[in-house]
């Protein structure tokens, strides 16, 4: 193609695009409308097209390091304007005094000033609806040369979707789509475009996910024929009875190990509902089958943890289980990797470390993850390599809406635990104001006195322009407040050995109150923190408020989170909400109507769904409508093989991203 040399080649490979049809598929990221508007419509303080005659040649000044502003003065009809260019030197070629432009930019409240987002030549300005492409290096015109040549090269290309679904959704055909998408005429066909993206991407990421299911459950796994008086001896060993639902949940799991199918389970439930517990029980089932396991944790601590509370449950057991991290010695290392290779351990509890290159397993037969460190597509190839296929469990501690996660789970057997351990407590919330710092003192004070430990929450690292205060200076102000505390401070920033000897002297009971950001939400266990200070809550969604909570009310002590707002009575009461609902499900219930999907998902480690056309909140009734298309699609012989090719090279594409 012309005008495609080696450096324009490797741009657009770096956008996955290698042939004529990348190319035509690369669509645009939005659209801008082109409108030339007069003075008056400059009042309203949005951005606008306007045309203007030159007065003054620019001048160039140098504002600080990286920031440099072209201004001059020119008139806008009979008005004249001080206009203002930040960091694009490119206009001085052809800005000069008495040049005729088009600027699109936005008026000064309070000035005759223009802030200018682009500046053209007038001559070179056309009206009309223009599609964004934002590629590095290259330029949308550009860009636009290469696209009409490669429709000349292309034929049309045959729709992967069928007939009665375009005439279902009213939506228009893939050839249709190729026509308009890159040079819409009007609103109307935006609209057309905008209509077929979103449903073919939702449509696509549902029929990835019965696609995989359906190749899973169709590869031979292997029956774990688990010993059941075991898992009978070990039940009644534990100084505590499970609940029905985490029963429930575990006969799901153990039916799955017993059929000759590769397991992959969501299991989900509430903070402090139990998880952990369901998931060595698995194990444990794996074990007498005489099958290893990996139980990866997202930290250190957690990994830590999970160890000591396996070997406090079950060190009766025959059965060898070793802790493997980032901070093994290289020794303790050789010995595990051996152990594991020659099958004289049953199991490993550690972080990615356990699907390092030098980790062999003699038979792995089940891998328990937590979802927010998911067990991806690198080390799911790598095991393949080593001859292995095993079950996957993938521990979830994000409560969200049965629906969504049927939806966004759907290449996944989902399980929910639903209440809590039998004796747990309800963990006291009380919501009061900035201003009533006596309260919280108090509170603060009672727990220090009875020895209790104290999580303390700020939004934020630094200080932001909105006055919040970040966590640095609220730990300074704690630590000035209570001189006789031992006060720790964490954060995302710190540098991970720092991380784990803040939270391991926490542990130890050598830190008196943990300031940190929100990286305590999730699997942090102190049994001795009674009491949760939160700052700022106006700012987390419930979800978020509930985890932070969960934090607390792991012992015996009564304890209690103290949510701190600033703003109106309306915000005060948004959150009181959590002083009577306890349960993480209703609550994402609550999150969902006040902030939508979208947030739930945003609060959610791993970043599951990711979408460039449909938006969760706007088109979740299409999300499902989807699912069922897709599963419709997949059970037709012909369909399918019309959709395969398509989905097959994208699951290739995100796995190669992916690794």
């Amino acid at each position: 193609m012309k005008g495609i040399g080696d450096k324009v080649q490797a741009s657009l490979q770096q956008e996955g695009i290698f042939h004529v049809a990348d190319l035509l598929h690369y669509f645009p990221k939005k659209y801008r409308k082109q409108v030339l508007e007069g003075k008056a419509s400059l009042d309203d303080g949005e951005y606008h097209y306007v045309a203007v005659n030159v007065k003054s040649n620019p001048k160039v000044a140098f504002i600080r390091k990286g920031m440099q502003l072209i201004s001059f003065y020119g008139l806008i009809e009979d008005k004249e304007f001080l206009f203002k260019i930040y960091n694009q030197r490119y206009v001085l070629r052809f800005i000069t005094e008495n040049s005729a432009l088009v600027v699109y930019g936005k008026q000064h409240p309070e000035r005759q000033e223009i802030v200018v987002q682009t500046a053209l030549l007038k001559s070179n300005f056309k009206e009309g609806i223009i599609p964004e492409y934002k590629l590095p290096g290259i330029s949308d015109q550009r860009f636009s040369s290469y696209l009409k040549q490669a429709s000349e090269l292309q034929p049309s290309p045959t729709d992967f979707l069928p007939e009665w679904l375009l005439n279902k959704h009213k939506i228009i055909s893939l050839k249709r789509l190729y026509e308009l998408v890159h040079i819409p005429k009007n609103d109307e066909e935006v609209l057309l475009i905008s209509q077929r993206l979103k449903y073919q991407e939702l449509f696509m990421y549902q029929a990835k996910n019965v696609y995989q299911r359906q190749l899973r459950l169709s590869h031979q796994g292997v029956a774990k024929n688990y010993q059941s008086s075991v898992i009978k001896q070990a039940l009644s060993a534990l100084p505590f009875r499970l609940t029905d639902s985490q029963r429930e949940v575990l006969k799901e799991i153990f039916i799955d190990l017993k059929e000759p199918m590769i397991m992959q389970r969501v299991l989900q439930g509430d903070t402090g509902s139990g998880k952990t517990i369901v998931a060595f029980l698995a194990m444990l089932a794996v074990f007498t089958s005489n099958y290893q396991v990996a139980f990866m944790a997202p930290t250190e601590i957690l990994a830590s943890q999970h160890y000591k509370n396996w070997q406090d449950l079950f060190a009766t057991l025959e059965y060898k289980v070793a802790l493997l991290t980032g901070s093994t010695s290289a020794l303790d290392r050789k010995k595990i990797a051996k152990q594991l290779r020659e099958h004289e351990l049953d199991g490993v509890i550690g972080t990615h470390t356990l699907f390092s290159h030098d980790i062999h397993y003699a038979q792995l037969g089940l891998v328990i993850t937590d979802e927010q460190h998911r067990f991806g597509v690198n080390q799911r190839a790598m095991l393949k390599n080593k001859g292995l296929l095993p079950d996957v469990i993938y521990l979830s501690a994000t409560p969200i809406p049965r629906t969504l996660a049927m939806t966004l789970f759907g290449d996944m057997d989902l399980s929910i635990i639903t209440d809590k351990p039998l004796g747990r407590k309800a963990i006291k919330t009380t919501v009061v104001s900035s201003k009533d710092k006596a309260i919280v003192r108090n509170k603060m004070v009672n727990t220090l006195a009875k020895k209790g430990q104290i999580f303390v929450v700020a939004p934020t690292i630094e200080e932001s322009e909105q006055g919040v205060k970040g966590v640095k200076t609220v730990y300074e102000v704690i630590k000035e407040r209570y001189p006789k505390a031992r006060v720790g401070l964490l954060h995302a920033r710190m540098k991970h050995e720092k991380k784990n000897t803040v939270l391991e002297a926490f542990y130890r009971g050598e830190i008196d109150i943990l300031v940190s950001t929100t990286v305590i939400e999730v699997g942090i266990d102190v049994s001795n923190a009674s009491l949760m200070v939160i700052y700022r809550a106006e700012r987390f969604g419930y979800a978020q408020l509930h985890q932070l909570r969960g934090r607390v009310g792991r012992g015996i002590k009564e304890s209690e989170c103290i949510v701190i707002y600033e703003g109106t009575n309306e915000i005060k009461e948004r959150l009181a909400v959590l002083e009577t609902i306890h349960d993480g499900f209703t609550l994402s219930e609550y999150d969902l109507r006040l902030r939508g999907f979208g947030d739930i998902l945003g609060v959610m480690q791993s970043g599951i769904l990711r979408l460039n056309y449909a938006n969760i909140d706007d088109d979740i009734e299409l999300f499902k409508i989807a699912k069922e298309d897709a599963l419709k699609v997949l059970n037709n012989p012909q369909e399918k093989a019309l959709l395969l090719p398509v989905l097959k090279k994208q699951i290739e594409e995100e796995q190669a991203q992916k690794l």
